[in-house]
């Protein structure tokens, strides 16, 4: 017979009788079946020990045991705590890992594998017969092939005969149940429930918060919800990562609302209670504002149903700077460039400006921001101040950034002196001292009506304008008939209005209108106006500066230059380009890019506020090196002067009342020696062999007269003379400089002749004496020896003309004979 054995020490044998070892793989398959073995007599053994637990903890999830009295919670405890150690003690056996016999039976019985090849394969023979021994070897090669199909399959509980009625089932279940209705605060019913609560608060039922922070509307932050026990709150929709501290800007609005429990809740930040209000039956709401405060906790019935640390973020004023000085632009404009910023948004930026000296009234101007509650800016704002009363006065100036709570904060004081713009016409000069005196003594209103009656009445003395004497007529009428203020009849604008045309005809308003254009399509970006809007804006601004820019190119030619054959493409493709600035931003604005349309808003209005009349850059180019300009120019600003103060002293006297003899006597040795000085220059100017100009004559002439209404006291007549002299000693500039234009660049009749053959025409079309055009065959060309004849014979003309030895008969004769040449 064959006799079994367990593992264990084994005797000596021969090579013929001693049983194989196992292979590698059996042997971790052996083990493997001890494990599961070892789990299918744990599981039955734990689990009443699990069902106690499980029960609790349903119990608890559901609200049962805090429901109950203390002292029956406290009984509860203890019996489940018996019933759970008396589970686990009679488990204990279970605990132990099964012998390598019990994983070899496992393998065998759970494989299906007939004959046991694992216990064959460990067994040996009782005898030593050698016919028996060929035999069992046979035997065991046939069992070695067995066991190689031996397989370990999953442990099986075998509850099924525990719980025969499947109450397992049940049991998790309502696990599920409680662990939804729980919900985050699953833990915390649990550490709850084993917290037995003695006192009147015992039994009082717990009801369902739910509580979520409102940040200030003008911080554009997401609510944020908080969820029990002080977890982290979760900004809607997003989960971020776990801290411990609830951070909110102050000013933030606590929402909390319950449902159920048997006791009103109380909201307790920092130890301040604050109670719920009843909303429904069973609902309860509270509101709180957050403006500071560390802990916050929600209870009811003696219960904490959550609570939280809080970190109340104030809100920081905000930050400005002003990046350069305010300065002065070409076009006597305010630049003001400034930076601000705010933790939330800014509300708004402005400047306050004050005088220096005087009253304690306060100019404030209002600084655009680029977009709605921007958190940053860095602009560059201008400001036509020209139009205020005090311009030409220094000024303190301050820029106040202020957020959407109302907190402000203020630069250092900048000092400076407002811009002012010059007026050179003496109508306009006089136009606006008067408007000053209204502005500054309201009182004065009879005195300045009766002196702009005096210039309104004197046409002569603003070129006969029919517009600027109908808005005089306007101002007049208002000061004489509306007893509102001053400011309120509008005056002051329309005397600005009307001393701008007399200065400069129509740029400076269209210079204004442009600014405004440029303002409303910026105000328009900002707020958020609909596409048709900025669209007709847009155009509006394209049209302003059309206008603008035609205004600006005459301007140009009425004053032309050496310059003259390139300008025009020049002034073409400034033109494009400011066209093509504004089509960009219109573009960019039709995107949903308003940011970046503002910012090409920006560079375009940059590009138009350092914008200088092309001639003026080229006269300062050409003046530099000629001597005769300087000496013209200086002539002029004298003449200028002069007649200011001819105005001025027939204004203090009552507006072009005849003045006592003898009292014009100054004036008009003054105006002589002028014209003697003009006479000079006309003589040096023909003595270096260049044209006279004919305008320099007629200013001579002019002169002339002023000196003899000077004299003879007729301020009336002397201002019309003066006006004429002024404005042909301009004339004479542009038509000297045109002169030393072709002398530089080629010969007589070689240059500066272009488009349809009027440059250099009169009004009618005439080609005045000693400018040459380029032969058409309408007129015969004189020879080069007669017009140099005819050059000399009129620069000879002007230098007598302008020679005060000679006889008065002579140079009255000489006169008529210039006029009519």
């Amino acid at each position: 017979m064959v006799r079994r054995r367990r593992f264990g020490p084994r005797r000596r044998m021969t090579d013929e009788s001693k049983p194989p070892v196992f292979e590698p793989f059996l042997r971790r398959r052996v083990l493997l079946a001890r494990w599961a073995g070892m789990w299918e007599g744990l599981w039955p053994a734990l689990w009443p020990a699990m069902a106690v637990a499980g029960t609790f903890v349903v119990g608890a999830l559901l609200g049962i045991w805090q429901a109950l009295p203390g002292w029956l919670n406290a009984l509860v405890l203890v019996a489940f705590a018996v019933a759970f150690g008396f589970a686990l003690r009679r488990a204990g056996p279970a605990f132990s890992l099964p012998s390598e016999a019990d994983g070899m039976h496992r393998l065998e019985r759970t494989s299906g594998v007939p004959h046991r090849p694992l216990t064959t394969l460990i067994d040996r023979p009782a005898g030593d017969d050698p016919g028996a021994l060929a035999l069992w070897r046979l035997h065991q090669r046939r069992m070695r092939e067995a066991a190689r199909k031996v397989r370990v399959t999953l442990p099986r509980a075998g509850l099924a005969r525990r719980d025969p009625f499947g109450l397992r089932a049940v049991l998790i279940l309502l696990l599920v149940i409680g662990v939804a209705g729980a919900g985050s605060d699953g833990f915390g019913q649990i550490a709850r429930a084993l917290e037995p609560r003695f006192g009147t608060d015992a039994g009082a039922s717990r009801g369902d918060l739910l509580a979520w922070i409102d940040p200030p509307e003008y911080t554009g932050l997401p609510p944020v919800y908080l969820s029990h026990g002080g977890e982290q709150p979760v900004p809607a929709p997003e989960a971020p990562d776990i801290e411990t501290r609830v951070s909110v800007p102050a000013g933030s609005t606590l929402v909390a609302r319950v449902h159920g429990g048997s006791r009103e809740p109380v909201l307790v930040l920092d130890g301040q209670e604050t109670l719920f209000s009843t909303a429904a039956e069973d609902d309860y709401e509270t509101s709180l504002t957050l403006n500071g405060g560390d802990s916050l906790a929600v209870r009811q019935g003696g219960m904490v149903l959550s609570d939280w640390k809080l970190d109340v973020i104030p809100d920081q004023p905000p930050e400005v700077a002003l990046v350069d000085r305010p300065e002065q632009t070409r076009r006597n404009v305010l630049r003001i460039d400034y930076e601000a910023s705010d933790d939330y948004g800014l509300e708004s930026v402005r400047a306050e400006l004050k005088l220096v000296e005087g009253t304690d009234e306060t100019l404030t101007l209002d600084l655009p921001l680029s977009g709605r509650n921007p958190r940053e800016v860095s602009q560059t704002n201008y400001q036509d101040l020209t139009p205020h009363p005090w311009a030409g006065l220094p000024v303190d100036m301050v820029v106040v950034a202020r957020d959407q709570i109302g907190q402000e904060t203020a630069t250092p004081v900048a000092q400076f002196v407002l811009p002012e713009k010059e007026f050179t016409h003496p109508v306009a000069k006089a136009i606006i001292e008067q408007r000053k005196r209204l502005t500054s003594d309201p009182k004065s209103r009879p005195d300045v009506h009766k002196a702009l009656a005096s210039i309104a009445g004197q046409p002569d003395a603003y070129g006969n304008d029919l517009t600027a004497f109908l808005v005089l007529s306007i101002a007049l009428d208002r000061l004489f008939n509306d007893r509102r203020s001053i400011a309120e009849t509008g005056v002051l604008d329309l005397l600005w209005d009307v001393a701008l045309r007399i200065e400069d005809g129509q740029l400076s308003i269209a210079e204004r209108d442009l600014r405004k254009a440029q303002d409303d399509l910026r105000e328009a970006l900002d707020s958020d106006a609909s596409q048709e809007e900025i669209a007709a804006l847009t155009q509006q601004l394209r049209e302003a500066m059309d206008r603008y820019l035609d205004l600006l190119n005459q301007q140009q030619d009425q004053q032309p230059s050496q310059a003259q054959g390139s300008q025009p493409q020049e002034d073409m493709r400034t033109r494009e380009d400011l066209q093509n600035m504004l089509d960009q931003a219109q573009e960019m604005a039709q995107t949903g890019a308003r940011d970046q349309a503002r910012q090409m808003l920006d560079q375009l209005q940059e590009m138009l506020e350092n914008m200088e009349p092309m001639s003026q850059t080229a006269n300062d180019a050409e003046n530099g090196d000629q001597p005769e300009m300087d000496r013209l120019k200086e002539l002029s600003e004298r003449q200028e002067q002069m007649l200011d103060q001819t105005y001025r002293d027939a204004m203090s006297r009552g507006a072009y009342e005849r003045s006592e003899p003898g009292r014009g006597e100054t004036g008009s040795t003054a105006q002589e020696s002028l014209r003697r000085a003009l006479g000079d220059l006309m003589r040096d100017i023909g003595e270096n062999g260049m044209q006279i100009p004919d305008a320099l004559g007629k200013a001579e002439r002019a002169m002339r007269q002023a000196a003899k209404e000077l004299e003879r006291s007729n301020s009336r007549r002397a201002v019309e003379a003066q006006s004429m002299a002024l404005d042909q000693l301009r004339q004479g500039a542009q038509q000297l400089r045109q002169a030393m234009g072709q002398n530089t660049q080629g010969a007589p009749g070689q240059g500066g002749q272009s488009g349809d053959g009027q440059v250099g025409r009169d009004p009618l079309g005439r080609m005045p004496p000693g400018n040459k055009a380029e032969d058409d065959g309408s007129i015969k060309i004189p020879a080069a020896s007669d017009l140099q004849r005819s050059r000399e014979i009129l620069n000879e003309l002007y230098r007598r003309a302008g020679d005060r030895d000679r006889p008065t008969v002579e140079r009255e004769y000489i006169d008529r004979l210039l006029d009519w040449y």
